[in-house]
């Protein structure tokens, strides 16, 4: 659904309080209210916009105002602190008793306030409580500050709606307006509520959009900060972005930096490469969100929310047009509109982050400290100003202190792609060797690729035969397929893969990608939220990216699928750790048995990958298996001399026990156990090859992450049934 608004014109009249009348009716309310709070503070900052509009001449402006505490004053025995509006001294502020009171010489003719010379009066009552009565004057917030005759029937009684703690502060709602402890009210700080009446057409509104104190935003856009939330943007973070990529083009890289940090988690940032009209000045880091700011027009738009809980839906701006700024002409802005359908976590870089997968109007994926892997800012990769289409786009890195936070993996660095992976030619003579268990009966199959190159109309293919002996012997294959490759897909004839659903009639009901007469077996250019296939009209989706290290300690791209039917994990220019010709393994309920990959060797017999579990299911769905002592290796004998190191052979085994997760792992140093939202439960030293770490008594399903002394780190999904 999309959603469009249009800016209008700012609303001339307001509700405005005045508080030198009205006390509470519970005297005997117990106390609520904070003794001291920011307003006591020297250095309290509030960060103002007063926009000018006038309706005659169609004049627009908005000014920056900085309201700020400075040093004290001792006042007939009283500590008073100087209130500033920018450099210029504008009063003196005290909080005693819940009460904030201001007085000053140049106060003493502000609208409907019967304000004695050099008398304190006040401005705000966080002793007030639900059905409390002050009183206020209705009037029109102007900018001069100028007397005004007192109509008969004013002060009009206004009752308290309701009184309210927003992560610890005291909030007191007026139903038209909202007092915030520590920040007052943001629709009419300090004076701007008694501002007189223009004349001429033009109308000023003065608003709070930041209040910060002690180096911290305590206020932002309508919310009261939370102090467990951990702002984590930095000045000179940098992202590279690609964006105009296809096939046969690498597109184009920018970088976005972040520059000073002007307020407290308010960032300015800067532009390496191709860059367009963009109408944002600053990123604002707050509560877990990250949003753009446009000072211009006192805009904020979400950039991401990590806030955010499965089931949610978020509104991500798509179109910001702004026809003639010049001539009082605001925003159109327009909304693509998203549900997070799943939030789940991965280690990126050895931390473990949240992941926030996005479908809709448009399919993102968000990682926590990271932001959106496809852009900085929602709009950026636009194909023009005023269009909603996208060019293609993807974050290939994130960077801070000349280290990589993010690295797109199929990205070496953050502007060279890896090459294009050619996985028939290496895969021409390769073996896979597999292993399948059930009913403690243990078989092995394999399959290899013949060098007998086919032409069928116009592309060569390859056959890809399956067998059972320890040596293929023509004739004993159990199945021939017909596979090519083009870029980073592996295609299969499909006159040669219905044969599938001969050994798994599951397949009946999946539904492949298709190219021609081919189809799409692997797509090893997937990313994070792409589908693979359907299953039962599901989608079958990229949960994880990730790695895996070869015998030889080279990197390769880890993919792992899943939907609620089933799963599989693949590894580039590999294939699946399940089976070669089963990329996608439907849910096998009536059949309690597995598969896994043992070994990948190559033309020469030389081990490339070796399951380095060697009693444990290579995936992420261990929790599905409990019993991983049946692991077994292959029965036919590989030349020791091609085999090469193997990074950990040792064994490997979870098991859980109530609410008890044990590890048995003899070469690791330390487990962690995480909830899926990445939030660490505990962590334990293996002595003696084992390690135990207790979780909650209510069935999850939980991470861990064992690690061993070369650094290398081992995880995966655990479920605790209890």
């Amino acid at each position: 659904m999309k959603r469009i608004i249009c800016f209008l014109c700012i609303s001339a009249s307001a509700w405005i309080l005045s508080l030198n009348a009205g006390n509470s009716s519970n005297e005997d309310v117990v106390k609520d209210y904070k003794d001291s709070t920011e307003f006591s503070m020297t250095g309290t900052k509030w960060y103002a916009n007063l926009v000018y509009t006038n309706s005659f001449s169609r004049d627009y402006s908005n000014t920056p105002v900085c309201y700020s505490l400075g040093t004290d004053t001792l006042i007939d025995g009283n500590i008073w602190r100087r209130l500033y509006e920018g450099k210029d001294f504008l009063a003196y502020i005290r909080e005693s008793e819940g009460r904030v009171w201001a007085f000053s010489e140049y106060l003493d003719n502000l609208n409907w306030v019967e304000v004695e010379k050099g008398k304190p009066f006040m401005l705000y009552d966080f002793s007030l409580q639900k059905g409390d009565t002050i009183y206020e004057n209705e009037g029109i917030i102007g900018y001069t500050y100028a007397p005004i005759d007192h109509p008969d029937n004013w002060p009009y009684p206004i009752v308290v709606k309701d009184v309210r703690f927003e992560h610890g502060r005291k909030v007191i709602d007026f139903g038209f307006q909202q007092w915030i402890e520590g920040v007052g009210s943001a629709e009419a700080p300090f004076f701007s509520r008694w501002m007189a009446i223009p004349t001429d057409g033009s109308n000023y509104s003065e608003t709070i959009y930041q209040v910060a104190s002690n180096g911290k935003t305590i206020y932002f856009n309508g919310e009261v900060a939370d102090p467990n939330a951990t702002p984590w943007m930095k000045s000179g973070m940098t992202w590279t972005q690609n964006w105009n990529y296809n096939e046969t083009s690498d597109g184009q890289f920018r970088q976005i930096t972040l520059g000073e940090e002007v307020r407290p988690g308010t960032f300015t940032f800067s532009w390496t490469g191709p860059k367009y009209w963009f109408p944002f000045d600053k990123l604002q880091d707050f509560n877990g969100k990250v949003y753009a700011i446009d000072e211009y027009f006192n805009n904020f738009e979400l950039c991401y929310d990590f806030t955010l809980q499965e089931g949610d839906n978020v509104e991500i701006l798509s179109l910001y047009d702004i026809e003639d700024p010049i001539d009082y002409s605001y925003p159109i802005r327009e909304y693509d509109t998203c549900t997070v359908s799943k939030v789940d976590s991965v280690e990126i870089n050895g931390v473990m982050r949240k992941r926030f997968t996005l479908t809709g109007d448009r399919d993102d994926v968000w990682i926590e400290g990271v932001g959106s892997l496809s852009h900085v800012f929602p709009i950026d990769e636009r194909v023009s100003t005023n269009s909603t289409v996208y060019n293609p786009s993807r974050i290939t890195c994130l960077r801070y202190d000349g280290k990589n936070i993010y690295l797109h993996p199929d990205f070496i660095d953050c502007t060279t792609p890896q090459a294009n992976k050619e996985p028939i030619c290496s895969w021409v003579g390769a073996v896979w060797s597999y292993y399948s268990y059930q009913d403690e009966d243990y078989s092995y199959f394999r399959y290899t690729v013949l060098d007998r190159p086919e032409e069928i109309d116009g592309k060569t293919y390859y056959p890809l035969v399956k067998y059972t002996t320890c040596e293929y012997i023509e004739g004993n294959e159990e199945a021939v397929y017909r596979i090519r490759q083009e870029g980073k897909k592996v295609l299969v004839r499909k006159e040669d893969y219905k044969n599938i659903g001969i050994a798994h009639p599951f397949y009946d009901d999946v539904v492949l990608k298709e190219i021609g007469n081919d189809y799409i077996l692997y797509d090893f250019s997937l990313n994070m939220g792409e589908e693979y296939c359907t299953i039962y009209n599901l989608p079958v989706t990229v949960i994880g990216i990730d790695s895996t290290q070869t015998v030889n300690k080279q990197f390769l791209k880890q993919i792992d699928i899943e939907s609620c039917q089933g799963w599989d994990t693949w590894i580039e220019g590999i294939g699946s750790t399940y089976d070669l010709l089963e990329p996608y393994t439907p849910a096998e309920v009536d059949c309690p048995c597995r598969r896994t990959l043992n070994y990948f060797c190559s033309a020469d017999s030389s081990v490339i990958w070796k399951n380095p579990r060697t009693n444990v299911y290579t995936g992420p769905h261990d929790k599905l298996y409990n019993d991983y002592d049946h692991f077994k290796e292959d029965d036919c004998a590989l030349n020791p001399s091609k085999i090469g190191e193997v990074t950990d052979v040792s064994p490997f085994i979870i098991q859980v026990n109530g609410s008890t997760i044990t590890c048995t792992a003899p070469t690791a140093t330390k487990l962690e156990i995480y909830t899926m939202d990445a939030v660490k439960v505990g962590e334990a030293a293996f002595a003696s090859g084992e390690a135990t770490v207790k979780v909650g008594k209510t069935p999850a399903t939980y991470l861990y992450i064992v690690t061993y002394p070369d650094g290398r780190r081992e995880s995966g999904k655990v479920g605790v049934n209890n």
